[in-house]
C-alpha cells in the first residue's frame, strides 16, 4: 500500500469514514497527476473510465484530502480552485502565465530557503506552510 493510501485510510478511520470505492478511485486519480487539478477538471478525467463518480463526491472528498495532509490548494486559475498532492512533492515555487494560465514549477532554491528562514526569525512566525508564485507571460505565449 502506498503511502498516501495508508494516510488517507487511517484519517478517515479517525473521522468513522470509509475508504469507499469512490473515495479510492479519486485518491487515485489525483495521485497519478503530477500537474495542478481542479475538481471539474478531475471529475472529467475519472469519469472517463467511472461513470458512477459523482461531482458532489468529487467536492466531498477533496476537503477531506486535504484534511489528511495529501493535497493543498494551490493557485486560482480562471476562478477555479486548483490542488495539488503534496506526499512526495518537494517545496516549489509557481510560475503562472497570465494569458494561457499554464503553472509551471521550480524547484524551490536553497537560498530563497534561507531567505524564508531568516525573515520569519525576524518577524518571530513558527512558518508551517507557505506558496509562492509568480504571474508573467510564459515563452510560447510572447511568441504569440
Amino acid at each position: 500500500m502506498e503511502e498516501h493510501e495508508v494516510i488517507f485510510e487511517e484519517y478517515l478511520k479517525s473521522k468513522g469514514l470509509l475508504l469507499t470505492s469512490q473515495r479510492r478511485i479519486i485518491m487515485d486519480y489525483v495521485f497519478l497527476t503530477h500537474e495542478h487539478f481542479d475538481a471539474d477538471s478531475l471529475l472529467f478525467e475519472i469519469q472517463k473510465n467511472y461513470k458512477d463518480v459523482s461531482r458532489a463526491t468529487v467536492y466531498r472528498t477533496l476537503p477531506l484530502m486535504i484534511n489528511a495532509g495529501l493535497i493543498k490548494k494551490s493557485e486560482k486559475i480562471k476562478d477555479k480552485e486548483c490542488y495539488e498532492h503534496i506526499i512526495g512533492h518537494p517545496r516549489h515555487i509557481h510560475l503562472v502565465c497570465l494569458n494561457c494560465h499554464k503553472i509551471i514549477e521550480v524547484e524551490e532554491s536553497l537560498e530563497l530557503s534561507e531567505l524564508i528562514r531568516v525573515i520569519s526569525d525576524q518577524q518571530n512566525i513558527n512558518v508551517k506552510d507557505y506558496t509562492i508564485s509568480v504571474q508573467g507571460i510564459c515563452n510560447e505565449c510572447k511568441k504569440n
